[in-house]
């Protein structure tokens, strides 16, 4: 399939509420569009893809959220998707290349791409925080408990040591209030540190990846350092992956390096993120890496909650969504092909 609707969250308002696809890695997806149609077979919206948000095995994902000026439902609180309502993936040749519905329901499209068709349904996700998850290219959906809309934020795993001014510390143990070495502007105050478990189903698309004590060079990491997949690891500074100028490459984009490699047999892991007031290169075991940056998809990735700690830890003049890279932060894409590119002696 050229195309498949990879996860569809559709209950809650539309601040909850998102559509992801994925296409194989490189598709031309400007003519791509995806159909909400009603109750009565008729079109209610049509969204653009948007940017790519990430690359996993081979596909491009792309979000559909509120993040979409079209995605808006218009101050309805049961948001934008209704339990009887289906969505159709339409590519570019106007092929409809998907028609799910959801929650027991099946609909017959009256008008645009999927005119005369009936949808399929995909199953029942209709709790907080559930959404509808496809890790077989759209053939079958099942209901997961935690969403992962996009990608899993910069996450650190359990016992990751954190280079501090009092020394290395284990992230369990670091709170709001203390402080982390930075190699861009000293020590710096945690404000914030969020923990969450993640399940992994058998086959996942988006396994941990662990970078192998001493892959990056001599004693670096000092000890095996597993983080998720889009967590983003400094190359090209202080001879860490020493090629080009320097930024900050998705893990995932390592995973070709000796010593890198995805855990794929991984069932469950326990995630910490850590927030400072700007984004920040930290180092654990000994890798130089980042502090979780605060950008749109990350935080629609939290829970209410979950944004409500967040908003209250960073304060009232904090302004989401306007922290700055600590360096640039290519694609998947361009990471994978520079690091191709790279002379051995440098890795």
């Amino acid at each position: 399939m050229s195309g498949y609707f990879s996860e569809i969250d559709y209950f809650g308002t539309d601040a909850d509420e998102f559509i992801e696809i994925a296409v194989p890695t490189g598709t031309d997806i400007s003519s791509y569009s995806v159909l909400l149609y009603g109750s009565t077979g008729e079109v209610l919206y049509t969204f653009g893809l948007g940017a790519v948000q990430t690359t996993i095995n081979g596909h491009d994902v792309y979000v559909i959220d509120a993040s979409n000026p079209a995605f808006d439902s218009g101050g309805d609180a049961t948001g934008v998707m209704y339990p009887n309502d289906a969505l159709a993936l339409v590519d570019g040749s106007n092929t409809v290349l998907q028609f799910v519905s959801w929650s027991g329901n099946t609909l017959t499209a009256t008008q645009g791409a999927a005119n005369g068709m009936t949808s399929t349904n995909a199953g029942n996700a209709e709790a907080a925080n559930q959404s509808l998850q496809s890790d077989d290219g759209g053939s079958s959906y099942y209901a997961q408990t935690s969403t992962n809309k996009g990608t899993i934020p910069a996450c650190y795993a359990r016992g990751t040591l954190i280079e501090t001014p009092r020394g290395a510390t284990r992230i369990e143990f670091l709170r709001p209030g203390d402080h982390v070495c930075t190699a861009n502007g000293g020590a710096q105050v945690l404000r914030w540190v969020w923990t969450r478990k993640q399940m992994f189903a058998k086959g996942d698309a988006a396994p941990p990846i662990c970078l192998q004590a001493g892959c990056l060079g001599p004693g670096v990491p000092a000890r095996d350092l597993v983080v998720s997949r889009q967590h983003r690891i400094a190359i090209g500074v202080q001879g860490q992956i020493d090629v080009g100028p320097p930024a900050l490459a998705p893990a995932q984009a390592l995973v070709d390096l000796p010593g890198v490699h995805a855990m794929a047999g991984r069932r469950q892991i326990q995630w910490w993120h850590l927030i400072c007031d700007r984004h920040c290169l930290i180092r654990a075991n000994g890798v130089l890496s980042e502090t979780m940056l605060l950008g749109p998809h990350a935080y629609r990735a939290f829970s209410r909650a979950e944004r409500a700690s967040l908003r209250q830890a960073m304060g009232r003049s904090f302004i989401f969504g306007a922290m700055a890279p600590a360096l640039p932060c290519p694609s998947v894409r361009v990471a994978r092909d520079r690091l191709s590119k790279a002379p051995l002696n440098a890795l």
